[in-house]
């Protein structure tokens, strides 16, 4: 019997069901529909799901299908109207940035956002509409998945503050976000509630409860087991327990699971408050949970594998650059039934995704082997470049492996791929 006992049909994250295009096209027909009964007349641009106005203004729809696909069906149609007054008030030329600091610090606020999102943003952006300049959002790194960036609350809206715009008000980034922690303080400054035993959530409802992971002062007050352990699933969701309660914990394995399957997901991995600060949670490979926490982590990452191989593949088509994008995917293992991340050194100029496990095909006809990616980097890593700038990460390399490379890789085969 194989050591791997069969490589999964799906590459995770790609497929998107008929259901959900045929409820996209539903949100689309009608939010167009009550822009345009105000008054409003505009074009779908279907290539880019946007609606597009005589003023030259362009209003990209999905984030506010991901708002909207969230909500419970009976929600959903008020939502609609809420949307599409958003929309309106957009076109309409906004809301005015305050000119001076003074005016603006009681409005900046902190919101909570996985490390890949402004970097598959800028990529989507540049795929769809060539390499346009862009502000460079203010955001500070709190782990390695998880940023804090900084918004300005409007009434109506949130918008992103913007690096020049700190300059302007000759505001540093560690100022403003004192302010920002300070607002969040000032709205509740006690805003954890208990919801079952040892475990706690944040339920002011204001758009910024996930971001309440930064009052550290208040949450090490709480009576938890062990070092303070978050999830924060979306931005209107924190939960909190200790590192050693176990129900606790299998509650916030169950959120993640149900986030996973929802729009708008900040992140299904927690975060653990150590004495320096915040660092990501990781659990014993022992514990029974381990296999369900390692799947939640793999989709996520593949996920955001999967929207930046689709900008990559577009960005690529269009320069006629012949790089290959490869996939993240998963194999499992009969043993315990844990999956694995993988990807594949396929024998073209390519860029490679980090997994676990790479399948390098070999300079001549060999079957591809199996690899752990720290012995890839070990044996191979000089013919891989790391692409600045990119998040998640790739690394890129111009073919196969030689001969005398490849005959090391194979010495540590986990297994060949039959």
């Amino acid at each position: 019997m194989t050591f791997w006992s069969s490589l999964l049909n799906r590459m995770i994250g790609q497929a998107e069901p008929e259901a959900q295009s045929e409820e996209r096209d539903i949100f689309t027909v009608r939010l167009k529909a009550l822009v345009e009964t105000v008054g409003y007349s505009c074009d779908l641009d279907d290539e880019t799901w946007a609606l597009r106005f005589e003023g030259g203004q362009v209003h990209y729809l999905g984030n506010l299908y991901d708002a909207w696909a969230d909500l419970p069906p009976e929600e959903r149609e008020s939502a609609l109207l809420f949307l599409a007054e958003q929309v309106v008030h957009m076109v309409k030329g906004g809301d005015d940035v305050p000119v001076c600091w003074e005016d603006a610090q009681t409005m900046v606020r902190p919101t909570v956002r996985a490390t890949t999102y402004h970097p598959l943003v800028a990529l989507e952006t540049e795929a769809e509409h060539g390499n346009v300049a862009h502000s460079v959002t203010v955001a500070h790194r709190l782990t390695e998945h998880l940023v804090i960036e900084l918004v300005i609350d409007f009434p109506n809206t949130i918008g992103s503050l913007d690096s020049d715009l700190l300059v302007a008000w000759g505001v540093s980034t560690e100022r403003a976000l004192e302010f920002a922690l300070a607002n969040l303080r000032a709205v509740d400054p006690d805003p954890f509630e208990l919801l079952s035993a040892g475990v706690f959530c944040a339920q002011v409802g204001d758009c910024y409860d996930a971001s309440r992971l930064l009052m550290v002062d208040e949450l090490r007050m709480l009576p938890v087991a062990g070092d303070v352990v978050v999830l924060v699933a979306n931005r209107d969701t924190l939960l909190i327990c200790g590192e050693h309660d176990r129900a606790g914990l299998q509650l916030l394995l169950g959120a993640a699971a149900r986030a996973s399957q929802q729009h708008r997901l900040v992140t299904t991995r927690p975060i653990v408050l150590r004495e320096d600060g915040w660092h990501p949670w990781k659990m014993s490979v022992d514990d029974p949970h381990y296999a369900a926490w390692h799947e939640l982590a793999l989709r996520e990452v593949g996920t955001d594998y999967a929207q930046q191989k689709d900008a990559l593949d577009q960005l690529h088509e269009t320069h006629r650059d012949g790089i290959f994008v490869a996939s993240f995917g998963a194999i499992k293992r009969d043993e315990d039934g844990w999956e694995r991340s993988l990807t594949y050194w396929v024998p073209v100029p390519s860029m490679l995704p980090e997994a676990e496990l790479v399948a390098v095909s070999g300079p001549a006809s060999e079957e591809p082997v199996l690899v752990l990616w720290a012995d890839v980097l070990e044996l191979a890593g000089g013919l891989l470049v790391k692409v600045p700038d990119m998040m998640p990460a790739r690394w890129r390399h111009s073919g196969a492996p030689d001969a005398a490379t490849f005959a090391r890789l194979l010495e540590r085969r986990v297994d060949t791929i039959e």
